[in-house]
């Protein structure tokens, strides 16, 4: 083979691998970026330790008969209630099909390939802050507000998991 036919296969093979990648489809991705929360949360044992206090109070108070100590304990029971309602566990999604993302450095990162809510967890072993969320090569997906749970500005506690709405604006 001649030098001028060698040149011209290696500039064509060049021009169809510089081609492909250049047609080459990237894959839409969500990048969640998070930083270590700085305040300590006060967490569940905070919670019971306020309570078993106001409970203790109330006990001294009801010994004494006081009128403010049957007060107390009714706000107590409230209280125990309200923070039993809201601290437990609450699913938005009864069947999550999409593979769950562990939130171990950041940025986070998931392959977007349906809609649906995506899940990420907190495994740092830390409250964290979401610090940005971004859609990377969205094409046709768009995040879905009404099905997302993780927000810049938001905490994540610990194990906790949040969730990432995306929708195909093609449909």
């Amino acid at each position: 083979m001649n030098r001028f036919v060698r040149s011209l296969v290696s500039a064509g093979a060049a021009a169809f691998v510089a081609t492909q990648s250049a047609f080459a489809q990237v894959q839409p991705s969500i990048v969640v970026a998070f930083d270590l929360a700085g305040p300590v949360p006060v967490g569940s044992w905070g919670i019971t330790a306020a309570a078993v206090l106001m409970v203790a109070s109330a006990a001294v108070l009801l010994r004494k008969r006081n009128r403010a100590a049957s007060r107390l304990l009714g706000a107590v029971a409230a209280a125990g209630v309200v923070g039993a309602v809201a601290t437990a566990p609450q699913s938005s999604q009864a069947f999550v099909p999409i593979p769950t993302t562990n939130m171990v450095t950041s940025p986070a990162t998931a392959m977007v390939n349906t809609t649906g809510p995506y899940p990420f967890v907190n495994l740092t072993g830390n409250t964290i802050v979401i610090r940005s969320i971004t859609l990377v090569n969205p094409g046709s997906f768009s995040l879905q507000p009404l099905t997302t749970t993780c927000v810049a500005g938001n905490a994540v506690s610990a194990n906790a998991t949040c969730y990432i709405g995306i929708q195909n604006m093609s449909q």
